[in-house]
């Protein structure tokens, strides 16, 4: 069976995908169907997480895989360290484990003879990231990358409001600048901006600091007087009519807000307290436009507003939340975007399509049966169900590994089937398609045991890697089997933060970016961090990875 989700695409009512040609330019979403989300190796991008919601489209939407590397290369940590603009801890995270993955069989890909993309195509090929049929014109052999992870930067100081530098939230990527004044935000020569949230002390849920920078790590802006939710989770969406897209906060009071690329307040909405999850200070918002008019609406557990603000709907059950915050998004399940929880599926209007008497939890979407259509995974506290778009349950397990945050979907062992990657409280683990456990590897997690996770191919050897960070590592884990590739330092009290994977300094490869905090087991880091290949070898990828639920099938635009 070849995997296929069933995920978002691009505004307007459109099924397109992200194209040869297209920037990270433009915004908001309608979900379409994405006939192979595996095609160019199984989710070699890094955006299946949560099925997801509102993403972007960028020239390098999909990167290639190439059959036939018999050992996704074993390192033990960060190989050296590189300060970056504003750099007040450049640490050089040594590694302190490492596992060995002898596993031959590292072809993720189902279509083994097009397997020839890479940094030397020719001709009409298409550009890096993208599968392509073989060329016989082209004399090179394609590529394969190595895993040498380095840090390039840290920027953990702060010239405004510096005792908030405690950073529990998922960073989101996006074009905030028009650097080539071409009038289009996220073009080839803007530089993308990472986007957080800080707090003070342990002060998680009181008043935190909206902070952008740059790729490089050069501050753009710090907001420190709207009383954000001191880990709120992010957006950035073009919302309106102008070129530059907004970011999507949440106040500590269940207030939602939007500002403007540069940091200027755009709305104040009303507030929903026991809309957005039992603590609205960490929820994660979701732009997606519903209704195809070209106007997106924001979606924040099962609050939905207009693109000004307004309250548009609210829907009866579920917020899309397991133990901790809300992670609720848009995504076409039934042939239109609804607005998916664990225990429901609301549409536009706010009413429920379906609802269960069943526990709340974190949401994905993806098609596990191969019939074109959507199923819904939900993680509860301690356990992991699969639903039908109708609702039906599929199958329901216990999660050994204790909680679980926001599940991961993608074709984790290269079988063409969709696997499911959570995040725990002792281990991380991977259910195979029909709910059995793949395999798991011990981790530690102590504090919300909710985190979530990313997956990538970086070598373009045609294996998957899974990028986690629990309280206390970075981790990367070959798909495959869970073999250690990278245990690099790492201190949070987590929420359900994520490390994003994507080419956040515009230098044609990607990279983790990954945030910490010593708020409440202490740790040398604070602030976010960017690695990359020591070799510059990691294959290409977006620019973007605009809010919790993204995902590579759908696109967003920015201006």
């Amino acid at each position: 069976m070849t995997y296929s989700a069933l995920l978002l695409s691009c505004s307007g009512g459109g099924g397109e995908s992200a194209t040869a040609g297209e920037s990270d330019s433009a915004t908001t979403t309608t979900t379409a169907t994405a006939t192979d989300a595996t095609q160019g190796g199984t989710m070699t991008e890094s955006g299946t997480t949560q099925g997801g919601t509102a993403s972007m489209s960028d020239s390098d939407a999909t990167t290639a895989s190439s059959a036939s590397e018999s050992d996704p290369t074993t390192t033990t940590g960060l190989t050296g360290s590189t300060s970056g603009p504003g750099s007040a801890t450049d640490t050089d995270p040594t590694a302190t484990d490492a596992g060995t993955d002898t596993d031959t069989d590292t072809d993720t890909d189902t279509d083994t003879d097009s397997d020839t993309s890479g940094p030397n195509f020719c001709g009409q090929d298409p550009p890096l990231g993208f599968m392509g049929d073989f060329n016989a014109e082209c004399k090179n052999e394609p590529k394969i990358g190595t895993f040498s992870p380095v840090l390039e930067w840290n920027k953990s100081a702060w010239s405004v409001a510096p005792s908030s530098a405690q950073i529990m939230v998922q960073p989101v990527v996006g074009p905030l600048t028009d650097d080539d004044k071409d009038g289009v935000y996220g073009s080839a020569g803007d530089m993308p901006a990472i986007v957080v949230v800080s707090f003070t002390g342990t002060a998680w849920t009181g008043a935190g600091v909206l902070r952008a920078v740059t790729g490089e790590g050069t501050e753009l802006f710090s907001v420190s007087d709207q009383s954000l939710g001191g880990a709120s989770g992010l957006a950035i969406g073009n919302i309106d009519d102008d070129p530059a897209p907004e970011i999507i906060a949440v106040a500590t009071n269940a207030a939602i807000k939007a500002f403007e690329h540069d940091g200027a307040l755009k709305w104040t909405s009303a507030t929903y307290p026991g809309d957005l999850g039992a603590y609205p200070a960490g929820a994660a918002p979701s732009i997606a436009d519903m209704d195809g008019d070209g106007k997106p609406e924001i979606i924040v557990g099962r609050v939905i507003l207009n693109n000004n603000g307004t309250f548009r709907a609210k829907g009866a059950f579920g917020v899309g939340q397991g133990i901790y915050t809300a992670a609720s998004f848009a995504a076409d399940v039934d042939g239109t975007l609804e607005v998916v929880v664990g225990n429901a599926l609301y549409r536009a209007n706010g009413t429920a399509i379906w609802s269960l008497n069943l526990a709340d939890g974190f949401p994905a979407v993806a098609d596990f049966t191969g019939d074109g259509k959507a199923e819904i995974v939900v993680v509860t506290n301690g356990g992991v169900r699969l639903q039908s778009a109708e609702g039906a349950v599929i199958w329901t397990k216990v999660n050994p590994a204790g909680v679980g945050g926001p599940p991961t979907i993608a074709d984790f062992d290269g079988d063409g089937e969709p696997e499911i990657g959570i995040a725990g409280k002792t281990a991380y683990i991977v259910f195979d398609t029909d709910g059995e456990v793949l395999w798991q590897k011990p981790t530690k997690d102590d504090s919300s045991s909710a985190t979530g996770s990313a997956v990538y191919d970086f070598e373009g050897d045609g294996v998957a890697d899974i990028v986690y960070a629990d309280e206390t590592s970075l981790w990367v884990f070959s798909g495959i089997d869970g073999a250690v590739k990278l245990k690099a330092p790492h201190n949070s009290g987590t929420l359900i933060e994520t490390p994003v994977i994507v080419d956040v300094d515009n230098d044609g490869e990607v990279e983790i970016v990954v945030t910490h905090n010593n708020a409440f087991f202490g740790g040398p880091l604070l602030g976010i961090s960017v690695i990359g290949d020591q070799n510059k070898s990691w294959r290409p990828g977006r620019k973007i990875w605009n809010q919790h639920g993204y995902s590579i099938t759908k696109t967003i635009h920015l201006s």
